[in-house]
């Protein structure tokens, strides 16, 4: 008993997705076979098995009918040059349909119109047209029509330079939009690049995290709302929408950390998601100790290492470092007394930096200290693009002086800071906070800031009694902002 038969394409594929199964069988009709094929098929069995085992065949039972798979596709000439580029004679055309199959119907000077084999189920083939429901029926027929002449003629133009060697069509650059190309990267992309450069030539390794954490980790940077939780995770501790890649820095420290890499420095620049929706963030986590040095000791990573790398990168970007001020309402995962908020303004927030706090640590099993950074890039203005001037070098030398003021403990260091440069913006050109101390001499609840002043003349050399001046203006000013005395 020999059974052949020919199964439908598209109820295969369904059957295989309806049960979850899948054989060679279901493969090969799933894409279609030649549908003339199984009475050929079923003589050639016959055949072998007489041949081979001997017997008497019965006759052909038949059930169903075959389907009309006959169809006729016609190639203009000129169609294989203007689609193709490349100029083939109308009987090498023709030659080269007859090598695959192809019968010649009728021939012209201009086309040929030519039978399709059975076995070619990839030409020709009427296609699937998705047309507007408001399109008139004629219309819409029409449309159909013609796509499906210009989809069966592109198909004998390709079989054509196929076998001619698509190495033979000669190479066509494309018309230039422009003579001036145009941008290829967007603001975003730039500034994400910029600050790829920036970080990595600060000595910290670039990583890529996974936009999902783990429910617990998410709690612990800030909160994880029930909106930004995923129904369906690919892994169980992924089951929540990051809010920070601070999240995946710090579990990288840890894994670091217990493989003996405890001092490092890593950032990533992506993605931070909050119920108000998904924000680029550039962060970066120093942990662990400095180098060791001849003469000089080894110390554990310090919160001003953090707002270096964070101030660099806002300067990098086009942000003027004067115009920043820095507040200490950083969120939860910072130590409350040792970070900061770097603002422009008093509600533009554009970072974050300061040590990590103790407790977050301590449940993510790190024991070495750790100081991270985050800049918010889409908050970040694009910086005003103005024709620079040369710059006014002066021909005299800078004088620079120490001041220590003793201040109480909740005055901003930045505040004192300010009304230093602001007590001669023609001569202070920089000021500079160098030292800080709390104990013996001092009050209690107050602390002495030593502070490096950058005194630079324009016109003239400074003299003692204008130097003693300036001096006196810087003192004033300092006890008027911050109610600081001279130590």
């Amino acid at each position: 008993f020999v059974e052949c038969a020919l199964f439908d394409p598209v109820h295969i594929a369904l059957s295989c997705r309806r049960l979850g199964l899948s054989s060679d069988s279901s493969y090969r009709f799933e894409r279609g076979v030649d549908p003339a094929l199984p009475v050929a098929a079923m003589e050639a069995a016959t055949r072998m098995i007489i041949e081979l085992c001997g017997g008497e065949a019965s006759e052909v039972v038949s059930a169903g009918e075959q389907p009309a798979w006959q169809r006729e596709a016609t190639l203009r000439f000129h169609r294989v040059r203007d689609l193709g580029g490349l100029d083939v004679p109308a009987q090498e055309s023709i030659a080269l349909l007859e090598k695959l199959g192809f019968e010649v119907q009728e021939k012209t000077e201009t086309h040929v119109q030519a039978s399709v084999p059975s076995w070619r189920n990839d030409i020709a083939q009427k296609p699937v047209l998705a047309q507007g429901r408001d399109l008139p029926a004629d219309q819409a027929a029409r449309a159909a029509e013609g796509v499906e002449q210009i989809e069966a003629e592109s198909d004998l133009v390709e079989e054509v330079l196929r076998l001619k060697g698509l190495d033979a069509v000669p190479p066509v650059p494309l018309p230039p939009v422009s003579v001036v190309p145009a941008v290829a990267l967007t603001p975003r992309q730039v500034r994400a690049a910029r600050a790829r450069r920036v970080l990595a030539a600060r000595g910290l390794v670039e990583t890529v995290g996974f936009s999902f954490v783990s429910h617990e980790d998410a709690l612990r940077f800030g909160g994880a709302p029930d909106s930004l939780r995923l129904l369906n995770p690919i892994a169980s501790d992924l089951d929540q929408m990051r809010p920070t890649p601070m999240v995946n820095l710090v579990a990288a420290s840890q894994r670091n950390a217990a493989r003996g890499w405890a001092d490092i420095g890593l950032f990533e620049i992506g993605a931070g998601f909050s119920e108000d929706g998904q924000q680029q963030i550039a962060a970066g986590l120093r942990a662990g100790h400095t180098p060791r040095y001849p003469g000089q000791v080894s110390t554990g990573v310090s919160l001003w290492s953090a707002k270096a790398d964070a101030l660099e990168l806002l300067t990098q970007l086009g942000v003027s470092v004067e115009g920043l001020s820095a507040t200490p309402d950083a969120p939860s995962w910072y130590h409350p007394g040792r970070s900061g908020v770097l603002r422009q303004g008093p509600k533009m927030v554009l970072g974050y930096f300061g040590e990590l706090h103790p407790s977050l640590l301590q449940a993510e099993g790190i024991d070495v200290p750790v100081v991270g950074f985050e800049i918010l890039l889409d908050a970040v203005p694009e910086p005003k693009r103005r024709r620079k001037a040369a710059p006014k070098l002066s021909a005299f030398q800078p004088v620079r002086r120490d001041f220590a003021f003793v201040v109480a403990r909740d005055v901003p260091g930045e505040k004192l800071l300010k009304a230093v440069k602001g007590a001669d913006r023609n001569l202070v050109s920089d000021v500079s906070l160098f030292d800080l101390y709390e104990g013996e001499h001092v009050p209690e609840g107050h602390r002495s800031m030593g502070v490096e002043v950058t005194l630079q003349p324009v016109d003239k050399s400074l003299t003692d009694a204008e130097l003693e001046a300036v001096s006196e203006r810087i003192v004033a000013a300092v006890a008027k902002a911050t109610g600081a005395t001279l130590r």
